[in-house]
């Protein structure tokens, strides 16, 4: 049988795309694996005072961010996913500074992929 050859491309990772926070934060998500999430997070060495988790797909409200801010004791920012972030109301209103972390996917050898899917 023939030997499958060897991937062209080296690896690929997650990078943070957006502002990284460098204060002590409350983060909050709705996502299905929110440990991907609060992994991404110690990677990051984002110090987390609350980690608040709400079901996948939430859409939030005011009410939600209210509470989200209650319960950030000794928290100084919010942070949450972009995913989460187009799901929080317009016109929003917190008291702490409100991050999105942006994750995107870096791959080494991008040329090469490219080149073999068009």
């Amino acid at each position: 049988a023939a030997r499958p050859s060897p991937s062209p491309f080296s690896s690929a990772g997650v990078v943070v795309t957006g502002e990284i926070p460098e204060c002590r934060v409350a983060a909050f998500c709705g996502l299905g694996q929110p440990r991907t999430f609060w992994r991404t997070l110690d990677e990051l060495g984002i110090s987390v005072a609350a980690r608040l988790q709400f079901p996948d797909h939430h859409r939030y409200t005011q009410a939600d961010l209210n509470d989200i801010t209650r319960q950030a004791a000794g928290a100084e920012a919010l942070v949450t996913t972009e995913k989460d972030w187009m799901n929080l109301p317009a016109g929003v209103v917190v008291p702490l500074k409100l991050y999105c972390l942006r994750i995107g996917i870096e791959i080494d050898n991008e040329a090469e992929l490219l080149r073999h899917i068009s």
